[in-house]
């Protein structure tokens, strides 16, 4: 299991060959901060957490994989390096504009970081919302994490009771809009 991961151990890259698996147009990962994030906020079990998200995403295949990390024109930190070293043929976008530069309209993406209200849900350069106008947003608790400061499992409850419209489609949770 990954989860148990400590900063000197990383990754390894995997190929992945099961035609059973989901596939997915694209990886967004937001928010998912580095090791000078994590220390700086006294975080060390935030490794659980992206240790849990790999562990779920590698039985996974996706075409591209994007990270997103911090507003424009502000300093931001990376993207850890667990998930860096994981997939490196990742790229880094700042925003929707972005995004819809390097990946199709229409196309089939997974979605998952921290924290669920904060920036998944109001991030205004990339958000929940603002990606569902564009593309097909589909999602999974255990690749969100509820809280910035802590771990905060999210689960199947929160996707339900969210104020977005979330639909369980096998195992994934498909996001069809706005409950108003």
């Amino acid at each position: 299991m990954l989860g148990g991961w400590r900063l000197g151990s990383i990754p390894s890259v995997r190929t992945i060959n099961n035609s059973n698996m989901k596939k997915f147009d694209a990886l967004i990962l937001i928010d998912c901060w580095d090791e000078h994030w994590i220390q700086f906020e006294k975080l060390p079990n935030k490794r659980e957490f992206y240790g849990r998200l790999l562990d779920f995403v590698s039985n996974l295949e996706f075409n591209k994989i994007f990270f997103c990390s911090g507003p424009k024109n502000q300093p931001s930190w990376k993207t850890h390096i667990f998930l860096e070293h994981f997939y490196p043929q990742h790229r880094y976008i700042l925003d929707i504009e972005e995004l819809k530069e390097n990946l199709s309209i229409g196309s089939t993406i997974l979605v998952g970081g921290q924290a669920w209200q904060v920036c998944l849900h109001h991030k205004k350069e990339l958000n929940f919302m603002l990606l569902n106008q564009f593309y097909e947003v589909y999602s999974h608790p255990k690749i969100v994490d509820g809280d910035i400061n802590s771990i905060v499992n999210i689960d199947t409850e929160n996707f339900m009771s969210d104020i977005l419209l979330w639909e369980k489609r096998k195992k994934f949770f498909y996001l069809v809009g706005n409950k108003n």
